[in-house]
């Protein structure tokens, strides 16, 4: 019940940041992702596409692109399962079953760093996403830096976790940067 009703908070509380707002902060996320050591030295990059007034990359993605990085989405399978599939600009693109958007085509690859959405994030990097778990499965077998997005307000001081629950590396707002401060 506990995530169940945060989940619900939450979502009001992002849509409730305007769309100017959301594009401002969008573009500061952006910016500040670029600026990372763990960014600039990385081969691949899975970032993610926003849906339902997640923080936009689409400016990350493309700049990453451009300075010839690897880039990938998800792409979520039958069982539960989630894999890094390369993206290219212009790729053809289809919606899952959720709604998300995902490259049709494009090998899996392996990312060095997963940029990962939520709804709720903690100080200390664990989060609460729609509840599917497909990140916590997929985050659990990668080496990766994972780095949670968010807006400042979905920060939180502290959130239940449960022990299948991967914890971020470092979170990233348009304000702050909590965790690990070795990727900044």
């Amino acid at each position: 019940m506990y995530k169940k009703a945060l989940r619900q908070k939450m979502k009001e509380r992002r849509l409730a940041i305007d769309a100017a707002h959301a594009a401002a902060y969008s573009h500061t996320i952006c910016d500040r992702l670029s600026s990372l050591s763990c960014i600039k030295g990385a081969a691949c990059i899975m970032a993610y596409a926003a849906i339902a007034g997640e923080p936009d990359l689409s400016q990350f993605i493309k700049a990453s692109s451009d300075a010839g990085k690897c880039v990938a989405l998800p792409r979520v399978g039958g069982k539960g399962e989630m894999s890094a599939a390369r993206y290219h600009i212009g790729a053809d693109m289809i919606c899952n079953r959720y709604g998300i958007e995902e490259p049709h085509k494009g090998d899996n690859c392996t990312p060095d760093v997963v940029i990962v959405p939520g709804l709720v994030f903690d100080k200390t990097g664990h989060r609460i996403g729609f509840g599917g778990g497909y990140y916590d499965r997929f985050l659990a077998q990668t080496d990766a830096v994972k780095i949670g997005v968010c807006y400042d307000t979905q920060v939180i001081h502290h959130i239940k976790n449960d022990a299948h629950d991967v914890a971020m590396d470092i979170v990233m707002t348009e304000k702050r940067v909590y965790g690990d401060i070795k990727c900044v």
